[in-house]
């Protein structure tokens, strides 16, 4: 009944401040499964429980992991990893934050990160963090890609993640596909000529791309900007492949784009096995 009683509180603020933390953390969670008429009411409810419950109980884990897991229904990603960062001690003594650490990586397109996090917490059941472990979790957190969610970067595998890419030059036609060419898009003007074309945030990534911490593949299409592919040049993974408005690349010329990226070494496959830390 802890739900309802909310739902019929005049202040529903005040009735949540008058909550102890276990009772915090039980409504949270049953606000969670509750069924809601709207989306926005749904968003509504839980963002102000959770900004609630992270006032008044900053640094209590078991309010923690369910406040933060509501903000991430509510899709505040980046509010949540800001708040993971703050907490880095408890993060690193939870099975349930780093469980919630692993679902904001995966929302963030980081898959491989978060497979890593979700076993981390499995880990953390029997015995603590080791060293490395604890050098990943602070790697992550101070990862500046989670400010732009339409990237992804797989993590480097063995010696593979020490290998940088060489840079190819100038416009490549594409065989096969006559109408196709790659470039690397590597000046401010053509990083804008892409992010504008494709209406994404490609420009959010200038000053990493022009440090060559991170490399752009523009595939264009008859002369104009098509795709984007986003490369780890430490390893040659790919991070993301994205079309017109981030949707996914298109399905009937990637398999001849990328075979022909492989070709000419501007990508790497994925390499089974290798360290995870």
């Amino acid at each position: 009944m802890i739900v309802k009683d909310f739902f019929d509180a005049s202040d529903r603020r005040t009735w949540l401040e008058n909550l102890e933390a276990w009772e915090f953390s039980k409504f949270l969670a049953g606000l969670r499964r509750h069924q809601f008429s709207t989306v926005d009411s749904r968003v509504a409810a839980l963002e102000l429980a959770a900004s609630v419950g992270l006032e008044r109980f900053p640094n209590n884990r078991y309010v923690l992991a369910p406040a933060l897991a509501s903000l991430l229904d509510c899709g505040l990603v980046t509010t949540v990893v800001a708040h993971l960062a703050e907490a880095r001690e408890e993060l690193a003594d939870s099975e349930y934050l780093m469980a919630v650490f692993g679902r904001a990586l995966g929302m963030r397109g980081r898959r491989n990160s978060r497979d890593v996090a979700f076993r981390l917490a499995e880990l953390m059941e029997t015995r603590p963090l080791s060293a490395n472990e604890l050098a990943w979790v602070h790697e992550r957190l101070n990862d500046p890609h989670h400010q732009v969610p339409a990237f992804f970067e797989p993590w480097p595998q063995g010696p593979q993640a020490l290998e940088r890419l060489e840079r190819f030059e100038g416009v490549l036609q594409v065989p096969n596909l006559p109408n196709y060419s790659v470039r690397i898009v590597a000046s401010r003007t053509q990083i804008e000529r892409f992010a504008n074309r494709l209406k994404n945030c490609l420009n959010t990534l200038t000053e990493r791309i022009l440090a060559d911490k991170t490399r752009i593949i523009g595939v264009e299409r008859d002369g104009h900007p098509f795709e984007a592919v986003e490369v780890n040049p430490r390893g040659g993974l790919i991070r993301q492949w994205k079309g017109l408005s981030n949707r996914e690349a298109d399905p009937t010329t990637r398999p001849t784009i990328e075979r022909f990226l492989l070709e000419i070494g501007a990508i790497r496959q994925r390499r089974p096995g290798g360290a995870l830390w």
